[in-house]
């Protein structure tokens, strides 16, 4: 999980400088969380919400679990409510 040194709880907080040595070590993190899970697709989350500190998860999304119509999820799946709606913006497409 990248972690930022400076103390920021909002992505738009961070200088341009700091946005991207915090992007350049999530690129490095996941493609070596790919190449060491042979995932197909990573996921990255940013919340703060338990956490008042700017950090991402990383997420491998597994062979068994990727589809051209719902979001790798590396097993952890999505709360019913965002299922939901997926669903409805696909159908309205």
């Amino acid at each position: 999980m990248p972690v930022l040194k400076p103390h920021v709880i909002e992505l738009y907080e961070l200088s341009d400088e700091n946005s991207a040595a915090f992007m350049r070590d999530v690129k490095v993190a996941s493609l070596a969380l790919k190449k060491v899970t042979g995932a197909v697709k990573i996921n990255y989350e940013i919340h703060g919400n338990t956490i008042p500190h700017m950090h991402m998860h990383l997420y491998p999304g597994r062979l068994e679990t990727h589809s051209r119509t719902a979001p790798l999820t590396g097993g952890r799946g999505l709360p019913r409510r965002m299922r939901t709606a997926s669903l409805r913006r696909s159908s309205n497409k």
